[in-house]
């Protein structure tokens, strides 16, 4: 299980409402997104390879993605 990161933002009621949704909305993707890679890096054979599968998907990460970004490298430490 992910824990979701809280947005701490300073913005008026109803646009930091808008905001958290959507940082939530995108933190639930990112997990579903880390899960899958995890399902598929778990279907090597090898150590080497479940690694480079992991280490592929951080590479190939946005880097302005902050949400994959944080959670992944749960995954990876």
């Amino acid at each position: 299980m992910t824990m979701l990161l809280a947005l701490g933002t300073a913005l008026p009621g109803a646009v930091r409402a808008k905001d958290e949704a959507a940082w939530r909305r995108a933190q639930v993707t990112a997990a579903e997104l880390s899960e899958r890679i995890m399902a598929s890096a778990m279907r090597r054979k090898t150590l080497l390879g479940e690694h480079r599968v992991m280490m592929d998907a951080a590479a190939n990460a946005q880097a302005d993605d902050r949400a994959f970004n944080v959670i992944f490298s749960q995954y990876l430490s």
